[in-house]
């Protein structure tokens, strides 16, 4: 088993500099958000319910959707992933020609998900 020296009373261990802790990731995900609210979107894939069901739905940039205002939980949801923050944004339809959204409700988008420690993100947009 490898064992880590003891600091020495007083003395103080440096922080890696490159560490992105949990508040700095938080605060990534909440200007994403605010830079994205009330703006309109085409993205490749939203989710929602249909009778109690989730679904998803692959709309392949079809369908013009604006982010509206989301449930801070659903924003900062670490439940996932103890690693990942995993944003969910609210949407609603702007424009849907082809009706590929049509009976679903609740509508919602899985927004870019950042990591602690490296602050890596999956850039889903």
């Amino acid at each position: 088993m490898l064992s880590l020296p003891e600091p020495e009373p007083g003395q103080v261990l440096p922080v890696d500099p490159t560490f992105v802790g949990v508040r700095e990731i938080e605060a990534r995900v909440h200007k994403a958000y605010l830079d994205a609210l009330g703006k309109t979107f085409r993205f490749p894939k939203v989710y929602g319910w249909r009778k109690n069901v989730q679904e998803a739905v692959k709309t392949r940039d079809k369908v013009l959707f604006r982010v509206i205002k989301t449930d801070p939980d659903q924003l900062v949801d670490w439940s996932t992933n103890s690693l990942w923050l995993d944003p969910i944004w609210r949407i609603e339809v702007v424009d849907d020609p082809q009706r590929l959204t049509a009976g679903l409700t609740g509508l919602w988008f899985q927004a870019t998900s950042f990591r602690t420690g490296s602050g890596a993100s999956d850039e889903l947009m």
